[in-house]
């Protein structure tokens, strides 16, 4: 048993403190632990220790802004503290396997910004359980947790901004993971759903209007966008990494705002004519680690607003010649997948626009970088 004793800092001089006691083994911190430091610390990490309830001496941090206690088989959480805590505690890390009744002392956290949740072992939160602070919070993680849905108390956070609900019940897979709000949540602009087990596209529109960026990435099931996307929202980038898809979304086409989309990892074989016509306005498209060995010649002609092509780790033998569709291309990524760079599988660059000032990540077949192949004997094919 290991115990942060009483004037466990004593003597020393400091008006601002970031202190770092995690990973120790602590099972129990006394009630002066902090005297003498009790106004200068403004960060307290005690992540990963033995602690079974929220130490009394955190009560007298009367500056403290950020607290990580998470992974501590803490299941109890005393209300003077959090009281005590109240109006200066922005940032909260909690939750354990240990945790399975929700602490209603929370409540108690007027002003808190943050909330990251970990590991809890509920698979559901009461309707209030961010009562005391809805208004305050803008950043909400829940994260490894056994919740089989995102939980509707989020409906009643009106000021949140960014939303994380990743990795969350991957026991089977879920069709739903998102609540029924009586009224969206115009203030969100980020949100992750990534890493769980959906097999349907996230209805995340319906209460989260104003999305800019939004990551479902992860999800070995989701193979398909079965659903209509509404054509006037916000989405400016899309991450849809490491999913089941084995072709490139036509429902996509609605994002009309759309501008970064991210399919690397994906299934993604061939990539015929027609296959990105619906996509003309992407500025970034993330091919890579797809196992993609046909590309047709015109499979990028509408894409001439497209600065950045990943095209690394596929299957392709050498570059295709699709690319001479996307007029402001200026950086592909081919790396990983050695390149046929003879003057036969490469001379189409010579139509290329602006090919001297196209930047190419990757090499040779014969060792070189496609770089120095553009470089020097390009213009002799």
């Amino acid at each position: 048993m290991i115990i942060l004793q009483g004037s466990a800092f004593s003597g020393l001089n400091t008006t601002k403190m970031y202190l770092d006691l995690s990973s120790n083994q602590l099972s129990s911190i006394h009630d002066d632990a902090f005297e003498g430091v009790d106004d200068a610390i403004r960060t307290l990490k005690l992540e990963h220790n033995r602690l079974v309830s929220v130490p009394a001496a955190l009560g007298n941090l009367s500056r403290l802004e950020f607290l990580d206690i998470h992974d501590n088989p803490i299941v109890t959480f005393d209300a003077s503290v959090m009281g005590a805590l109240s109006g200066h505690l922005d940032v909260l890390s909690m939750g354990s396997s240990a945790l399975t009744i929700w602490p209603s002392e929370l409540h108690r956290l007027e002003g808190l910004k943050a909330l990251h949740i970990y590991d809890i072992s509920m698979t559901n939160l009461p309707t209030d359980a961010f009562r005391g602070f809805e208004g305050s919070l803008y950043n909400l993680q829940i994260e490894n947790t056994q919740l089989v849905a995102i939980p509707s108390a989020v409906c009643h956070i009106s000021a949140l901004t960014n939303f994380y609900f990743n990795n969350n019940s991957n026991d089977k897979p879920r069709a739903y993971i998102v609540p029924d709000c009586p009224q969206p949540l115009a203030t969100v602009t980020y949100v992750s759903l990534s890493s769980n087990n959906v097999t349907k596209f996230p209805d995340v529109f319906k209460i989260f209007p104003n999305v800019a960026t939004l990551d479902v990435s992860n999800n070995t099931f989701l193979r398909t966008i079965d659903r209509d996307i509404p054509t006037n929202t916000h989405l400016t980038s899309l991450m849809l990494k490491d999913n089941g898809f084995n072709h490139i979304p036509h429902e996509l086409g609605n994002l009309a705002n759309l501008r970064i989309l991210d399919l690397g990892g994906n299934f993604i074989g061939e990539i015929w004519n027609g296959d990105l016509d619906h996509l003309t306005h992407i500025n970034r498209l993330e091919l890579s680690q797809n196992p993609i060995r046909i590309v047709e010649d015109m499979a990028f002609y509408n894409m001439s607003v497209a600065y950045y092509l990943g095209l690394d780790n596929t299957q392709l033998k050498s570059l295709p010649k699709a690319v001479l569709g996307m007029e402001k291309l200026h950086s592909i990524n081919f790396r990983g997948t050695p390149a046929d760079c003879s003057c036969s599988a490469l001379s189409w660059l010579n139509n290329m626009t602006d090919v001297n000032s196209l930047q190419i990540k990757g090499d040779c077949s014969y060792g070189t970088s496609i770089q120095t192949f553009l470089i020097y004997t390009l213009d002799s094919c």
